[in-house]
């Protein structure tokens, strides 16, 4: 058998019934293709003249998979062996299914070459084989991707390098044997317009995907019959997770089993696509807001039986969000757009698991990326419209002032202040939190230094608030230390907070950083105490000096006994473990009397003084050195 030119291409190619490669056949007719071979006992390659010239082979013998491998990306190579080597495994064992998959090619002239691997087993004769498709995803012209790969090139309507079956040389004939093909598709509007027609499928679970989802909404909009539809975003609970923790192979194995699962549950006219890695969507004519509520409320329950992968339960978990047409849009992509917007809405939700779009969860979303357009903008334009503010801390016993807290503010166009709990949000959200908390920092330095050369008392503590991901950087520690030198401060006046919620996710990680900031001097603060689950093990385990108990403890003290008791008692530890207590959210003078009562250590609230600029703190706090 001989593999032609154009024309003949696939009339002449080994290409088996059970390969739906028919609608490609305008497309091939014009590309270039290398073929194969593969013994999947000995994992052995027997490519087609082009391809040896293209990676410097001259034994055509065959080319074992792990010396292939090097002519395959560094970062691919991993997946690229698991995936062959796991196809090989299948199909000596008669239990392998078609599999795709990507990786980059590297040919010694230097060119990387993109491809989308297709192959299956197949039988031919009584013998097996399996039949292999690589498209060339590269986007550069078919005259000079894969030159390489082609025998003569002098008339461009042949692209592929004549081989016969009997060339290779098949070890043994009786065993089954792989072959495939290598084609150039680097000119990729071609398979757009075949994708586009037949709908377009995810590579994984070979579902319609989102234009043809797409396109079927438009469909039933434009549908006079039908008078309303829902729209079901299904979201994998961190889908990411099952990928880490078993690798890519098994996590698509959990995808077509989660997209069974679904699709099970289907309604009935309900369709079922996959338009994003952990993404379903479920599109279903006649529906009105009672079905598609229930529908929801039973997919909960539906998660409540685990897959088995590899005789292991995997569980799974949705949240999901529903759009109506037509009260929640006349476009397929308004429609999409506003059950997405709602979708990430559940997400950040603790117990809901499932809604239905409402006016103003856009409206809602709409101000979000306008909010934090303008704090990203203010960032570019040097940290515009951001201020830093002080509030002071007294110690309990002598009334005297001992330190300030430095706290982000921000000024909106509008010149209102927005409150900080808002802004952190943002900047988290927006990836913008580290660097404003460096300038944070840093202005907190520089500011303690001024203080103490205007004659405040040398013990004087300026108190920053750090995150998680600040520890979590290997150069946190030198980072902090050079700007003390830079600005001269002593590493005694400086004390870190960082919050035990935000340490839950990286202890151990964080606990580097704090131990060499605290050799050198500079004191740590555990911010919000007693709000999170794990208060007293962070005090064992961390180089901690203070304690600060959050404001929620404060209220109704006097006549709140567990209140009452748990500051007293964390006094109490604290002392016995040489760490002091700050009680923070202090509002009335009752407060003052009763925490003074549970001997703490520093006051901090409002009764003392509201964060003010630096101006306001030196002439309110420093002139006449003031006391409580």
């Amino acid at each position: 058998m001989t593999w032609g030119g154009r024309g003949s291409l696939l009339k002449d190619a080994f290409i088996p019934d059970t390969v739906n490669v028919n609608t490609l056949q305008a497309s091939i007719s014009d590309m270039c293709f290398c073929t194969f071979f593969a013994d999947f006992y000995q994992e052995r390659f027997f490519f087609s003249q082009g391809m040896l010239d293209a990676i410097a082979i001259k034994d055509d013998s065959g080319i074992l998979l792990s010396d292939f491998l090097h002519f395959v990306s560094e970062r691919d190579r991993t997946e690229t062996a698991q995936k062959y080597r796991s196809f090989f495994a299948e199909a000596s064992l008669n239990t392998a299914r078609p599999v795709n998959f990507v990786h980059t090619l590297c040919l010694t002239d230097g060119r990387l070459l993109k491809v989308s691997v297709h192959i299956q087993v197949i039988e031919e004769n009584d013998r097996k084989y399996v039949w292999g498709l690589v498209l060339d995803k590269t986007q550069s012209t078919p005259e000079y991707v894969l030159s390489k790969l082609i025998a003569d090139r002098a008339d461009t309507s042949l692209c592929v390098k004549e081989v016969s079956r009997e060339s290779y040389e098949i070890p043994d004939p009786q065993q089954p044997q792989l072959t495939g093909t290598i084609l150039d598709v680097s000119d990729l509007r071609q398979f757009k317009e075949i994708i586009e027609k037949e709908g377009g499928r995810h590579e994984v679970t070979s579902l319609p995907a989102r234009k043809r989802l797409m396109s079927d909404i438009e469909k039933i909009i434009q549908e006079k019959s039908v008078r309303t539809a829902a729209i079901i975003l299904v979201d994998i609970k961190k889908f990411h997770s099952y990928n880490d923790r078993y690798g890519r192979t098994t996590g698509d194995e959990i995808l077509k089993s989660i997209s069974r699962m679904i699709a099970s549950t289907l309604p009935t006219g309900g369709s079922l696509f996959h338009i994003n890695v952990d993404h379903f969507c479920i599109l279903w004519p006649h529906a009105s807001r009672v079905l598609a509520d229930n529908y929801m409320l039973s997919m909960q329950e539906v998660t409540s039986n685990p897959i088995v992968i590899k005789d292991e339960p995997v569980y799974v978990s949705f949240v999901m969000s529903a759009v109506l047409f037509p009260s929640c849009g006349g476009t397929a992509e308004e429609l999409l757009v506003n059950a997405e917007i709602t979708l990430n809405k559940v997400k950040k939700e603790k117990i809901k698991r499932y809604s239905f779009f409402l006016p103003s969860d856009r409206r809602e979303m709409t101000e979000k990326l306008d909010f934090e357009f303008q704090l990203t903008k203010s960032i570019r334009n040097t940290d515009e419209n951001f201020l830093v503010y002080y509030q002071p801390l007294v110690d309990v016993h002598s009334g005297r002032l001992v330190g300030a807290e430095a706290l982000l503010r921000w000024i909106s166009p509008s010149r209102d202040i927005i409150s900080p709990e808002r802004v952190i949000a943002a900047l988290e959200s927006t990836g913008n939190m580290d660097g404003i908390g460096a300038w944070v920092l840093e202005r907190g330095i520089r500011q303690c230094r001024k203080w103490l050369d205007a004659g405040a008392d040398t013990d004087f503590l300026m108190h920053v608030n750090i995150t998680a991901e600040d520890l979590m950087r290997s150069d946190y520690s030198t980072h902090v230390l050079t700007l003390l030198s830079r600005h001269s401060l002593n590493p005694s006046n400086l004390i870190l907070e960082i919050t035990e919620t935000s340490l839950m996710r990286s202890i151990s990680t964080c606990r580097q950083n704090l131990i060499r900031l605290r050799k050198v001097g500079v004191k740590i603060s555990l911010d919000d105490f007693g709000t999170g689950y794990s208060s007293l093990n962070y005090l064992k385990e961390l180089p901690v000096d203070e304690i600060k108990i959050d404001r929620s403890f404060l209220e109704n003290i006097r006549k709140d006994h567990y209140n009452y008791s748990f500051i007293s008692a964390m006094v109490i530890l604290a002392h016995s473990t040489m760490r002091t207590v700050c009680v923070e959210g202090i509002e009335t003078k009752e407060q003052v009397s009763t925490i003074r009562s549970l001997h703490a250590d520093v006051f901090q609230g409002f009764h003392f003084g509201k964060p003010v600029s630096s101006a306001d703190f030196k002439s309110k706090y420093f002139g006449k050195k003031k006391k409580w």
